[in-house]
């Protein structure tokens, strides 16, 4: 494992006098020189290169690099080349493709070394990071290294092998400006990136029958799908056809020829459907059996020709279902988990296809413009538990689409970087070392600020008002430059945040000026790598023939030509800073007080007021029930709403105790059946259609009852007279489709002066309207809220103490908090729990 941040200060210091620590500088002077052996490939100068380099910024001091040693003195030997005629006496057999080692010896001496050069290259980066050296985002202000004149390597005789055998997170870096590429493909490199098992895994059925050339599906129909009676060439490959397998063949061993560095080439399909329909391909199974029968086809002759060689292949889309045959040894599945055919829950894809190959990969998705827009992303603990499941179930490495984004997922990027390559870390140790040394003296404010994105929290307002002031008191902790310069890019990150907020909710006739203030912003801080402003770009306005807005070319190039800042340039931090002041005084905190409320909840002492609102839930929700004597928990449910897919009820008790789950199937209407007059069985139907949901808890009281219409599917629930509430906090909120359809109920405690409703549609459009005790409206408020907004209700003095109501109709998906008083919704007033501390 490698060691975290706080114990490397003890590296940087005078040598302790143990007889194996290693003193690499004393005092400005070099004790050592770097050697390498004769003729050094390529990965081995990298190392010695980027040792000298780094030992010389933190010291001052220059390291030289030889083949031989030359004089007297310590020497870092580099490479199994310089091991063996320099250390013979250390044995390198048992380390693998990977491996490293560092060891001191007693002569000064430092062997860093793997049995290959990637190994090497291995240890070089892990020597620095045992010195302190880290990379936490691309560029010159990522780096962060201690600074000393004597830099001593306390005793050290440490083997370490990659958890993993490919990591790569990678982003469309060809839109990026050339510096800022090769920034991040120095990031990507010193965070040992991809590891030993490279190659390709994309979509790749076109390079062995390119259908978008015509010459091949002239001669060659029969290549290619036959759909509906017809050979199609915009499709994929006929998989069974015996020459197309000889291509496929053929493809693979020309490819390991040409890149004989690689261990897998990609067999996976071409990207969508299409699938042949001719009778050797129907007769093999699904479309996964097809593709796979292809791969294990040319992974059989790759297992006679090239030992060693394997065959990769996407389990995407509609080879995301799990085949009947089974994967040969030499065949790496690659599960996407996105674009799932199906409704098999990814963990359970994983176990499935793990049951079928010897090896899979995970190709995740980190960051992608349509879904993200940039906006922030934090859940260590969420990226911590995804890792050790891949990794359980055969995972040898992770492919993780991404983009130049460390303003919106900079922690994540290193965190699973860190994680991938050792997985025996522990998480807290790592975010320790990431905000004690990316933040240094600041840390506690930029902690605070990271984690008021945790969980996906939209960028409301309120969250940008109080995400500026985490970072004006992170400013006042800092106690460095570099420190600084990390805080003025996460400004300008903010500022871009703010900008694209104010073009989503920019009247028609402001859109384009507003959308050209965010672009052109987004490419001035470019150099930061703060936000991947060109995959934006070209989602909204440059895109050929599929432009979601029609903006003249000449704005265009306007937009895209700002000049770019330079983080190290005082002017262009001025111009982050007056940014930054502007948006600390346009955006204030919410003048709401934020009161804590128990869990000890009770039924509300009021009547109803008008029909029940008939919310349908998407997404997972939290709600309270209060369970009768029996302890049965009767709910009305219509699920498969729309989406055909199950929803998931789980309910436990105030302990945490899982107490039943029950599992509702699409497809059905499951409603209130009429009363029989007697005792009705569990799940009992009526007329085919009806069913009464019982949720047995075997106690009675408060229940917490967690509700999970599973992909993408939504669901009704009735509770009808049953006392209940639906949670909508910010931790929480409440997420619904088609509106609230009817107004749902909330207290408002006695003593509120004014609470807040918080509001977000991804869809872009929405209304919200708050009423009053009396059911007059008090708040209307229609726009494109689909970074969320928070409206603050006053609450005169003769309204407090009372059951209020909201409505939200116009939208489609949308979710809710209550600020200010308990965060509670009924479908009824009449059946509203409320903290026992509140209630009147």
């Amino acid at each position: 494992m490698i060691p975290r941040l706080l114990p490397l200060l003890a590296l940087i210091s005078l040598a302790s006098g143990s007889s194996a620590d290693v003193t690499l500088i004393a005092d400005g002077v070099t004790m050592t020189q770097i050697v390498t052996g004769p003729a050094p490939s390529e990965k081995i100068g990298i190392a010695a290169e980027e040792l000298s380099y780094y030992l010389q910024k933190m010291s001052g001091a220059e390291v030289a690099v030889v083949e031989a040693p030359t004089g007297d003195g310590g020497a870092i030997v580099l490479g199994p080349e310089a091991v063996r005629a320099e250390a013979p006496e250390v044995d390198l057999s048992a380390l693998g493709p990977e491996g490293r080692l560092i060891r001191t010896l007693s002569d000064g001496r430092i062997v860093v070394s793997g049995s290959t050069e990637i190994g090497t290259l291995n240890a070089a980066y892990d020597l620095l990071h045992k010195l302190g050296v880290r990379w936490y985002m691309p560029g010159e202000a990522g780096e962060h290294l201690p600074h000393a004149a004597t830099v001593t390597l306390p005793d050290t005789d440490e083997t370490f092998e990659p958890s993993m055998s490919y990591r790569r997170i990678w982003s469309a870096a060809n839109r990026l400006a050339p510096q800022q590429r090769e920034e991040y493909a120095l990031w990507q490199r010193r965070s040992r990136m991809p590891g030993h098992f490279d190659g390709t895994m994309g979509h790749a059925y076109a390079n062995i029958c390119d259908p978008r050339e015509r010459g091949p599906f002239n001669e060659h129909p029969e290549y290619f799908s036959l759909l509906n009676g017809a050979r199609v060439a915009q499709s994929q490959i006929c998989t069974t056809n015996p020459e197309v397998r000889a291509r496929a063949v053929e493809y693979a061993l020309e490819h390991f020829r040409q890149n004989p560095q690689h261990l897998m080439v990609s067999l996976s399909p071409n990207d969508g459907h299409n699938w042949c329909q001719c009778a050797r391909c129907a007769a093999e199974g699904s479309a996964s059996d097809n593709a796979l029968a292809l791969a294990n086809h040319v992974a059989d002759a790759l297992a006679r020709e090239m030992p060693g060689k394997h065959v990769a292949m996407y389990a995407y889309g509609p080879t995301s279902p799990p085949p009947a045959i089974q994967a040969r040894e030499n065949v790496v599945i690659w599960i996407a988990t996105a674009f799932i055919q199906g409704n098999t829950p990814l963990p359970e894809l994983i176990r499935q296809w793990s049951a079928k190959c010897s090896h899979i990969g995970i190709r995740d998705y980190y960051s992608i413009t349509p879904w993200s827009w940039q906006m922030p992303e934090y859940d260590p603990a969420a990226l911590e538990a995804e890792l050790r499941f891949y990794h359980a179930n055969k995972a040898i490495g992770i492919s993780a689409e991404s983009e130049d984004n460390f303003g919106a997922f900079g922690p994540g990027y290193w965190l699973s970087a860190q994680m991938m390559y050792d997985l025996d870390q522990p998480l807290e140790a790592l975010l320790e070392d990431y905000y004690e040394g990316c933040w240094g003296s600041a840390a506690p404010a930029m902690r605070r600020y990271w984690e008021r994105w945790e969980g996906g929290k939209p960028p409301t307002g309120q969250r940008i008002a109080l995400a500026l002031r985490d970072l004006q008191e992170a400013d006042a902790l800092a106690q460095t430059d570099a420190v600084r310069r990390r805080i003025m890019m996460t400004k300008a990150y903010l500022h871009y945040l703010r900008l694209f907020r104010e073009w989503g909710q920019a009247e028609a006739a402001d859109r384009t000026d507003a959308l050209g203030r965010c672009m052109s912003w987004g490419y001035a801080i470019g150099p930061f790598h703060m936000v991947h402003i060109p995959n934006v770009f070209y989602r909204l306005v440059g895109k050929p023939n599929n432009r979601l807005l029609d903006i003249p070319e000449e704005t265009l190039a306007q937009w895209t030509s700002t000049s770019p800042l330079d983080p190290f340039d005082p002017a262009a931090v001025a111009v982050v800073e007056a940014a930054f002041e502007q948006d600390l005084g346009d955006y204030q905190p919410l003048d709401v007080t934020l009161v804590e409320h128990s869990e000890d909840l009770v039924p509300l002492d009021n009547e109803a007021t008008g029909p029940a609102a008939t919310t349908s839930l998407r997404g997972e929700n939290r709600a309270y029930a209060l369970a009768p004597e029996d302890g049965i928990i009767r709910i009305a449910a219509t699920t498969g709403l729309v989406r055909q897919n199950p929803c998931v009820l789980i309910a436990e008790g105030l302990d945490g105790a899982d107490l039943v789950t029950v599992e509702l199937e699409p497809g059905l209407t499951q409603e209130m059946p009429v009363d029989t007059g007697g005792e009705q069985p569990d799940n009992l139907r009526m007329a085919g259609e009806e069913r009464l949901t019982r949720i047995e808890t075997g106690r009675p009281g408060l229940t917490r009852l967690i509700v999970t219409p599973t992909r993408g599917s939504a669901v009704k629930l009735n509770f009808g007279e049953l006392p209940h509430a639906f949670v909508a906090t910010e931790e929480s909120p409440l997420t619904f489709i088609g509106g609230t359809q009817g107004n749902l109920h909330f207290f408002v405690p006695a003593g509120t002066e004014r609470f807040a409703v918080s509001i977000r549609t991804p869809d872009q459009r929405g209304r919200l309207s708050v009423f009053d005790p009396a059911g007059e409206m008090v708040l209307e408020e229609m726009g494109n809220y689909v970074l969320g907004e928070a409206f603050v209700v006053d609450v005169p003095e003769g309204q407090r103490g009372a059951v209020w109501t909201l409505g939200v109709d116009k939208c489609e998906d949308c979710s809710l908090t209550l600020l200010g008083v308990p965060a509670l919704l009924s479908q009824s007033a009449d059946t509203l729990l409320v903290p026992r501390e509140v209630a009147p």
